[in-house]
């Protein structure tokens, strides 16, 4: 062993830095006079000085040499600690988006951010946030990422009456025209807290198919007075005419007061095939990109915690529908076994409404005047404020009680 760890100790530094052909010839005459097999001999070699660590049948490998490492042959770090630190904070204050959008929305909101005087960051950082690449902003915030988590929640669609469902269409993700504005699709998010018990509050969630454009309301439940009075108010709010509405096949929304609202209003009504979410995949995606972002996995059956949620509902709708960009799918093909999806340019809804010329002068001022006239920063940390308020009330209440006959059980919520 010795005499191997003599030949080692004057092979290897000539081994490791040799080319490809000069290595083969040291191979050959190493193998020669240390009687390894070829493949354990190119492991030595170019091991040695370095601690290795890898498996085997019977055991882990550690292999540790007996001189120091060679320096890293790899590039220079180009984004410090400096631009991770100012990249969190971006990321924190757009609601912690995908890095394509991130990309696009700093470009957008960091000279926002800087006017308001939110982030502080010298010319070279501010140029290299400007030139970060959508797949570098994933790789640096992948161990801040890996830390959060979001539990699944429980459904509560329940089938409405299947005469009436007979009578609205049936509309497919295909089927909707994604280049006219007013087109919208609504769903309900509930808050029961994982105990699918009693009265709690929900979310209804109005969304553009075209623009992105969100609406959110709290009910007090799901019942079709609250839903239909929520839908109404979306309606008003809405910068431009709603012309279709389509939902799921939940009682709460195929009912006949829900219809007649529709006629009323000359709102073409469908809904989706059952069990395909799919079908209304645009407002389905809002219900964790938007809902349970800003009101979690918690349950709020109370009025203070429906105060609460309206108020951070109405702050996270401005910074939605003005402040963080989407990207919205232009085209889908079908190669072999393969979809390719191509999606446009990230933009926030309020500037594809902009873009799209189908606003009045008085809408495109006031659309514009909300984005100039709004910090981002401080209405962020308005609905971080109200979220602890919110959740701290949510998590301190007594856990509710499932009443079954002849005996009392108490269920903690999460």
């Amino acid at each position: 062993m010795s005499e191997r760890s003599a030949v080692i100790r004057r092979t290897y530094q000539r081994y490791q830095r040799a080319g490809r052909s000069e290595k083969s010839k040291i191979l050959d005459e190493f193998v020669l006079l240390s009687g390894y097999s070829r493949a354990y001999a190119a492991l030595v070699l170019r091991s040695w000085g370095r601690t290795v660590e890898g498996k085997r049948s019977h055991g882990p490998l550690r292999f540790v040499a007996g001189c120091p490492p060679r320096p890293g042959r790899g590039a220079p770090r180009i984004y410090g600690p400096e631009v991770l630190t100012a990249l969190e904070r971006l990321w924190m204050l757009c609601d912690c988006m995908c890095g394509k959008l991130l990309a696009s929305a700093i470009r957008t909101l960091l000279p926002v951010y800087q006017k308001w005087g939110e982030i502080k960051v010298d010319d070279e950082v501010r140029e290299k946030l400007l030139t970060i690449s959508p797949a570098t902003i994933d790789r640096l915030l992948s161990p801040t990422r890996r830390r959060m988590f979001a539990p699944t929640a429980n459904s509560h669609t329940r089938p409405g009456p299947d005469a009436l469902r007979n009578r609205i269409p049936v509309r497919t993700f295909e089927e909707w025209d994604r280049s006219i504005i007013g087109q919208m699709q609504a769903d309900l998010v509930g808050h029961d807290g994982g105990i699918s018990y009693g009265e709690f509050a929900f979310t209804c969630t109005l969304t553009d198919i075209a623009t992105g454009w969100t609406e959110l309301r709290v009910l007090r439940n799901k019942a079709r007075k609250w839903v239909a009075i929520a839908l109404d108010q979306m309606r008003e709010s809405l910068p431009f005419p709603m012309l279709s509405l389509g939902t799921d096949c939940g009682s709460e929304f195929i009912n006949d007061h829900l219809y007649s609202w529709c006629t009323a209003h000359q709102i073409a009504m469908s809904h989706t095939r059952p069990y395909r979410k799919n079908d209304n995949c645009y407002v389905e995606q809002k219900n964790g990109a938007v809902v349970r972002r800003a009101a979690a996995h918690l349950r709020y059956d109370t009025e203070a915690e429906r105060a609460l949620l309206g108020a951070i509902y109405q702050r996270q709708s401005v910074l939605t529908n003005y402040f963080y960009p989407t990207m919205v799918l232009e085209s889908k093909t079908r190669r072999g076994s393969k979809t390719h999806r191509n999606y446009s340019q990230p933009k926030t809804p309020a500037q594809r409404l902009l873009d799209s010329g189908s606003l009045g002068e008085t809408q495109q001022q006031r659309l514009r005047s909300v984005f100039t006239q709004t910090n981002p920063a401080e209405l962020k940390r308005q609905v971080v404020d109200l979220q602890q308020q919110l959740f701290s009330m949510a998590s301190s209440k007594p856990p509710p009680r499932v009443k079954i006959p002849g005996r009392r059980i108490e269920i903690h919520a999460h």
